[in-house]
């Protein structure tokens, strides 16, 4: 035997388990065959005494995990910790070989196998035991032999270790039948603990020998101290270590019983004592146990610090962590308990708990909890839990009054939380409630009392239970009566309040991923709860109001007095629309019937709403977690209820602050977001429907309309009116809050959702109904009439079919809205009904003779049938009709009206062999592939059969007839020339016979469809073409300019000043809609570093460039002279600007991780300024002597001079949040606007004046120069009246300049060049644009759209409105034929169009060949070039003269034309150049600009007083 070594006089851990492992190494060095039975047993008492120390700082006890998580700083977890990662051969050696020993055959309390057992029943909090157990069926095998015959205290030992496997599911399962054979041996064993010769001996194959007294339960005392240093050296000890044990349980029994006599009323010990043991006297009834029980008040009025905490320590957190022999009762039975807790609720088991009155168990330590050792109380309240899954068991238990005993249980102690669980699990049996709520009112109040003091207790999982118990009986009204009478929903929203997740009280273990889902587990729980309780409450509220209104309730959602009716989402949200809608649908209710609503009056005053709405904004940020849908609509569906009053709804205009962020929001901004589900992660849609209904109680409530004067109240006395009064005002600020808040844009996105289209009808019904509430703002309502989604029939679109088959409720709910949505919005009766000018549309419609040439339908016949494969057919009707039928057939004849014209009216001029582009999915059958054989009887090419006979009869020009029918006769003529008239024509749709319809009838109304559709229809219209769209001509008044150019300008001799009404706009027209590339800037052919930016220079005879690497060209346009700054920047150029003085330069480069900022010195290209914070800088407008630059959301303003700043304008809680934010002044540099909010920079408030609604997400907006509007994205808003002037749909994402005198808007969607990296030239879907938009800035009406073939950059206009500069992206291939992409700067010129002479520029231009054209007389110099680029062997030389050479060609070209055009100097002079240029055009009348997707509009009539200059004095 090795010595003993003195106790560690430290409490590292890992110091003492080192020197332990030394020793043992030592031991099995000098002595192999010797047995470490002293060691194992001085780490058993150092683990139990860790063990102790850890219960006493009172942990939860249903908390399972390791140690460590659990109290990070504990001693224990940290001596687990060190023992498995450090020490983990020791382990395995205790496992595989102590435990196996058998060199002690009798397994005494010193073998060798029961101190390893010993020590490994106290690590076991600390192993991986699915790991270690999972696979070992040896040690399964062991320790249920050991369970049956070994002696004591092996046996307890082995059961011990056992019921900490069984606690893994996995393990249970896997040993079920191996366990349950255990149970009736451990039940008879636990019985004779209590009741000593219960059961005989025989009955065991090794009877249970504890050496303690067995009736009297021991409680040892916390203070106590081991007095065996060693307990193997003999067996003195074991008797010294008893009398011990049985002195000191003689003393706690004396001093118990001497308290008791003397103090009967006592609370606390006089529970135990004034109970007859039902075990001493068998033979009476079950319901007298329970009998002489003190009033439950008593008890849960009783307070435990009148005892001291040496008295009350075992009774609240247990003292028996001792494991050294002999073993106490109550370690005994507390394993025995645990053993069984897992198995208590398998229903195969139940017979052997009633035989072996598992139940009675339970009642005796119930009777003895206030004596018994905390633990032990605790293992028999989890034991009896997992019995309660029997409804048998639970029925017994509530008869028998076991809930009386259940609430004798002392708090607060470790038997309390026990009591938790019990009840929830009562209340989970709908039966066992139903007999609770039938007990006297005395335990029920004292039921609520004890289960919400458990709210409050200090274990987190006695709180969870609580809150479970009454998330499950709210349903029952006493519970709910006296849980509002209790206070108890202050303790519930403490639950919540207290968590470290939301009241950020920096704790360390808030970051701990096993606490941190505690913690949500904990919220989960408490939203759920809470949920329950106002779902109860608004049932309840409705009964009551129906009742008042005599609404008689559906007789199947009866029922008994004491449950409330338990509904699903729909019924609450349709009891929400009761309550909602209630003033406007009944009168004789008062607007103060949702005021003073208890509930929601209680809740607001412990600041409840504040409270769900930081956890909403909480919860949107969590990840990984399953349970975030569940809490985010829990939270969301309680906040539904509590907004039906206003007072609730206020509250949510008020900022918030969020743990954790540094920008505090309002509950309308945190529920749009959750309802729009993009700005947070993982939106589920069931907290969007539920957000969407808190935002619709918020905007869809009454409204009383105080203007002044008193608006209509119900039962008008001073009270209802001042409440009614107060309801409008609140109405108002929160339209305006959910306006502010980018409500508008949220809703309307939702109103289109497609996806997931299992909700998608009830998202655009909430949305829809929120809209409707929202438009009833005036301001809301000015904007949604200018949307486009409101004008281009949008929304007519979404009403037609739902997005999924089985909601059709829903879907006609939704139409119901949407019409209320347009009738607010149009101001009409109805937008889905026709109004008066349809009305009269229909009407012209219904008067017009449709005629159309009846050779086109044959010869759209003559097509089908030839398409169908029925070529005789065909034939036959083409020599009979005598049409001009093509030699080969196509089915591309079918595709376009543009074919059709092309093979029916030239004869088939048009090119046949051009495949079909579209498939057509008619069935062709078998004939389709043969010459022309017989249809089949059934062929699915045929029409079905008419059940009756139809006759018709008719002249044909070949004198053959028909029989017809006299109704065909009267409404249809054919003349002799081959037209069909439609004689009787009716009202669209209205002339629907009830016989088959003719083809005629086909053609007639598809021919009306086209004319229902001309803007203004006239009467008399001239004959209808079936190959080409129909369109009624637009009225042209005499007092409008003519559309024609040379007219026009003829005009202007007598009618100036542009030759009548809209002669400018038209003007605009002809100008804006050419444009002529001339000439293109290439990169140094030796480096090719792409451009990226450009700007006209103040004079316009330079134009700036600045490229990737930093770089800024100077190039002239009339000279050669080019001008090269390098590294003017370190990052690529993405923006120039130039002062009107042409002294002073803005760059911007766009780095990965910063833009900086410079202004540079033009002159000497020095730097004179670095804005550094700034992303993004320009000049101000009028006088330039400042400059803003932008970051983020702020905008900081600059002198000029100095480069200080002099002023910074930002607001974070109104900031939109633009992701391209670029702050701009206003042309009179009196405003300012950034990131959507409008400012004074001359104002000393740090308020903004205006908030513009968002509906994008990037483009922040610009200024129009004429001062009066700004243009956001798509939309242009006033700025007199903050309204929405309108949308231009085709702007989207565009950047926009203007021409010299704002007449004009030049639109592009420009890219970065961290953006070109990632697209594909090729790609049509890839993000920018390859086209350009000229658009007339006055009615925002499209000039014209020029396409480059290529991705664009960036563009500028110069000052002359002469030349337009474009930044496009192009691909060149190098000397190793690889594509190597690059980017240009190419000119184009304003009002030019393409001539024969421009066709070599543009090969020069696009091809840039080598070739020398000869014609071209070139100076000696360019000769001399092009000669030694073509015989020398320098390649980039050749390059370089080439570029030369077509500059000088160019600028050549260019001084001959303003030579010409200078030449000529009259106004004639300038109308025969100008008609010389436009002689290009196929045509002299003006082109229509055909954009796909763009409005149409008309020419409105020029206003601006600003003449042009240059190449535009012709249209002065």
């Amino acid at each position: 035997m090795a010595a003993t070594t003195a106790p560690p006089t430290t409490d590292d851990a890992k110091t003492y388990l080192s020197e332990i492992m030394e020793e043992l190494n030592q031991l099995e060095s000098t002595e192999p065959g010797c047995e470490p039975v002293s060691l194992l047993t001085k780490l058993s008492e150092r683990v139990e005494k860790e063990t102790e120390d850890f219960h006493k700082q009172d942990p939860d006890p249903f908390d399972d995990r390791h140690p460590i998580y659990i109290i990070p700083n504990c001693s224990f977890g940290k001596f687990l910790k060190v023992l498995t990662k450090h020490h983990s051969q020791f382990l395995d050696k205790v496992i595989n070989t102590y435990l196996h020993s058998t060199t002690n055959p009798d397994d005494n309390e010193i073998s060798l196998r029961s101190v390893s057992a010993r020590f490994l029943l106290g690590v076991m909090p600390g192993l991986d035991m699915t790991k270690i157990f999972l696979s070992n069926t040896e040690a399964f095998t062991l320790l249920e032999r050991w369970i049956k015959t070994k002696p004591e205290p092996l046996c307890t030992y082995a059961t011990g270790i056992y019921s900490y496997l069984l606690e893994h599911h996995e393990i249970c399962s896997q040993r079920h039948s191996e366990s349950s054979a255990l149970v009736p041996i451990l039940l008879r064993r636990l019985w004779n603990l209590i009741e000593p010769g219960k059961y005989p001996e025989n009955e065991q194959s090794e009877t249970t020998k504890c050496k303690s007294q067995p009736k009297q339960p021991e409680t040892t005392s916390c203070n106590q101290t081991d007095t065996a240093s060693n307990p193997v050296k003999n067996s003195s000890v074991k008797k010294r270590k008893l009398s011990a044990t049985e002195e000191c349980s003689k003393a706690k029994k004396e001093k118990h019983e001497t308290k008791t006599s003397h103090d009967k009323n006592q609370v606390g010990n006089n529970v135990g004592s004034s109970i007859e043991s039902p075990l001493s006297s068998p033979v009476q009834k079950k319901k007298k146990d329970f009998i002489s029980l003190p009033m439950m008040n008593e008890i849960m009025d009783s307070e435990v610090s009148n005892s001291s905490w040496v008295d009350m320590m075992p009774i609240v957190i247990g003292c028996s962590y001792s494991l050294a022999p002999p073993l106490s009762s109550s370690v005994c039975e507390r394993y025995i308990l645990n053993f069984l807790t897992p198995l208590g609720e398998y229903q195969d088991l139940l017979s052997i708990f009633l035989e072996l009155k598992a139940l009675d168990l339970v009642r005796h330590y119930l009777k003895k909890s206030i004596t018994n050792d905390g633990l032990l109380t605790f293992s028999a309240l989890r034991f009896f839990a997992s019995l309660l899954c029997h409804n048998k068991i639970a029925a017994e238990f509530v008869e028998n009054l076991g809930v009386q005993r259940l609430l004798s249980v002392i708090r607060p102690s470790m038997g309390a939380t026990g009591v938790s669980i019990c009840l929830y699990y009562l209340a989970y049996n709908r039966d066992a409630m139903d007999r609770i709520c039938q007990l006297p009112s005395k335990v029920l109040l004292n039921l609520v009392k004890y289960t919400a003091w458990l709210l409050e207790c200090s274990h987190e999982s006695g709180r969870c239970h609580a809150a479970l118990f009454f998330s499950i009986s709210f349903q029952f009204r006493i519970i709910l009566k006296l849980f509002d009478q209790q206070n108890a929903l202050r303790k519930l929203l403490n639950v919540l309040s207290t968590l470290p997740i939301i009241s950020g009280d920096g704790d360390i273990n808030v970051t701990d991923e096993e606490n941190q889902y505690t913690y949500r587990q904990a919220a989960r729980t408490t939203c759920a709860t809470l949920r329950k309780y106002f779902e109860t409450h608004l049932l309840i509220k409705v009964k009551m109001v129906k009742q008042q209104l005599q609404v008689q309730e559906d007789t199947t959602r009866h029922t008994s007095q004491s449950k409330v009716i338990d509904c699903d989402r729909e019924n609450v949200l349709e009891y929400l629309d009761f309550l909602l809608g209630l003033e406007q649908t009944y009168s004789a209710i008062p607007p103060s019937v949702l005021v003073n609503w208890h509930p929601v009056q209680s809740f607001m005053t412990l600041d409840g709403v504040k409270l769900l709405l930081q956890l909403i904004a909480i919860t949107c940020e969590w990840s990984n977690y399953n349970g975030k849908a569940e809490t985010l609509r829990s939270a969301l569906d309680c906040l539904a209820v509590v907004t039906l009053s206003t007072k609730a709804q206020l509250q949510l205009c008020d900022t918030i602050n969020i743990p954790d962020s540094s920008t505090p929001e309002t509950g309308i901004s945190i529920l749009l977001n959750v309802a729009e589900g993009e700005s947070y992660t993982g939106i589920e849609p069931e907290p969007q429907k539920s957000a969407l209904a808190v935002i619709v109680n918020c905007v869809c409530g009454p409204q009383y309309k105080f203007e002044g004067t008193v608006g209509r109240v119900v039962n008008a006395t001073p009270q209802n009116r001042s409440v009614s009064k107060f309801i409008d005002e609140a109405r108002r600020k929160l339209w305006e809050c959910v306006k502010t808040n980018n409500g508008i844009k949220i809703l309307l996105h939702l109103l289109t959702i497609t996806h997931p289209a299992v909700h998608a009808d009830d998202l655009r019904l909430l949305a829809c109904k929120a809209l409707c509430g929202l438009c009833r703002c005036e301001t809301v309502k000015q904007i949604a009439s200018m949307l486009p989604m409101f004008n281009n029939g949008q929304l007519q679109a979404l009403t037609r079919q739902p997005v999924m088959q089985d909601r059709k409720k829903q879907h006609a709910r939704f139409c119901k809205y949407m019409e209320e949505l347009t009738e607010q919005v149009s101001g009409k009766p109805s937008a889905f009904r026709m109004d008066l000018e349809s009305l009269r549309k229909a009407h012209i419609v219904s008067q017009t003779v449709i005629r159309y040439d009846n050779r086109e339908l044959l010869q759209l016949i003559h097509n089908h049938l030839q398409w169908s494969g029925l070529h005789s057919s065909a034939a036959s009707l083409a020599k009979e009709a005598s049409l001009n039928t093509p030699t080969t057939f196509s089915p591309s004849v079918l595709s376009t009206p543009k074919n059709l014209v092309r093979h029916a009216l030239t004869g088939g001029a048009g090119d046949a062999s051009t495949p079909a582009s579209r498939k057509i999915s008619f069935n062709r059958g078998a004939h389709a592939h043969g010459s022309t054989p017989a249809l089949p009887p059934h062929s699915s090419v045929m029409c079905t059969p008419t059940q009756k006979k139809m006759k018709f009869r008719n002249r044909l020009e070949n004198g053959q007839t028909t029989e017809h029918s006299s109704l065909d006769i009267q409404k249809y003529r054919l003349s002799s020339n081959g037209r069909v008239t439609v004689v009787e024509p009716g009202l669209l749709g209205a002339d629907k016979d009830s016989h088959t319809p003719t083809l005629n009838t086909i053609v007639a109304d598809f021919l009306k469809s086209q004319h229902a559709h001309c803007e203004n229809p006239v009467v008399t219209v001239p004959e209808f073409s079936l190959t080409r769209s129909h369109c009624c001509p637009k009225p042209l008044y005499r007092a409008e300019a003519p559309i024609n150019i040379a007219s026009r300008y003829f005009r202007r001799q007598i009618t100036p000043r542009w030759g009548g009404v809209g002669g400018c706009a038209r003007d605009r027209q002809f100008i804006y809609s050419r444009f002529r590339p001339s000439f293109v800037f290439r990169p140094p052919d030796q480096e090719n570093v792409p451009y990226t930016c450009c700007a006209f220079m103040p004079d316009d005879l330079s134009l700036a460039v600045g490229n990737f690497q930093g770089d800024i060209t100077f190039h002239s346009l009339d000279t050669e002279q080019d001008r090269v700054i390098e590294n003017c920047a370190n990052a690529p150029i993405v923006c120039l600007e130039p002062s009107r003085d042409g002294e002073r330069l803005l760059t911007v480069a766009e780095g990965v991780f910063s833009n900086p900022c410079t202004m540079f010195n033009v002159e000497n290209m020095e730097s004179k300024f670095n804005y550094r914070g700034a992303y993004h800088v320009e000049f101000s407008k009028t006088t330039q002597d400042r400059v803003i630059g932008t970051k983020d959301s702020s905008a900081l303003i600059y002198d000029a001079g100095t480069g200080q700043i002099i002023q910074t304008l930002e607001k974070v809680n109104l900031a939109k949040q633009y992701t391209c934010n670029k702050a701009t002044y206003s042309p009179n540099d009196d405003l300012v606007l950034s990131d959507g909010l409008l400012w004074d920079p001359r104002a000393s408030s740090t308020e903004p004046i205006h908030k513009f609604d968002k509906f994008n997400s990037s483009m922040s907006g610009i200024f129009h120069p004429r001062g009066t509007e700004v243009i956001i994205n798509t939309e242009v808003w006033d700025l007199r009246n903050y309204h929405l002037l309108r949308t231009v749909p085709y702007i989207d994402q565009c950047t926009l300049h203007f021409n010299r005198d704002s007449t004009v808007m030049y639109a592009a969607k420009s890219l970065s060049h961290l953006e070109m990296e990632d697209i594909d030239e090729n790609d049509d879907s890839s993000p920018g644009s390859t086209t350009f938009l000229a658009i007339d800035a006055q009615n925002y009406r499209p000039l014209s759209v020029t396409d480059t073939k290529h991705k664009i950059y960036d563009f500028a206009a110069d000052g002359r409105d002469c030349n337009l500069a474009v930044i496009e992206r192009q691909q060149h291939s190098d000397d190793n034929n690889e594509d190597e992409r690059i980017s240009v700067c190419r000119l184009y010129e304003v009002g030019k169009v393409r001539g024969d002479d421009d066709e070599e520029d543009d090969f020069m231009v696009e091809e840039n060949n080598d070739e020398d054209d000869g014609n071209d007389d070139d100076d000696n110099s360019s000769q001399s070039s092009d000669d030694m680029s073509s015989h020398s062997g320098d390649d980039q030389m050749g390059r370089f003269l080439r570029r030369r050479r077509d500059r000088r060609r160019w600028r050549r070209r260019r001084r001959e034309r303003q030579r010409r055009s200078g030449s000529s100097g009259s106004e004639s002079g300038s109308e025969n150049e100008d008609e010389s240029h436009g002689s290009g055009s196929d045509d002299w009348q003006d082109e229509d600009v055909s954009l796909s997707g763009l409005s149409e509009g008309s020419f409105g009539q020029d206003t601006s007083s600003g003449g042009s200059h240059g190449f535009f004095d012709m249209f002065e």
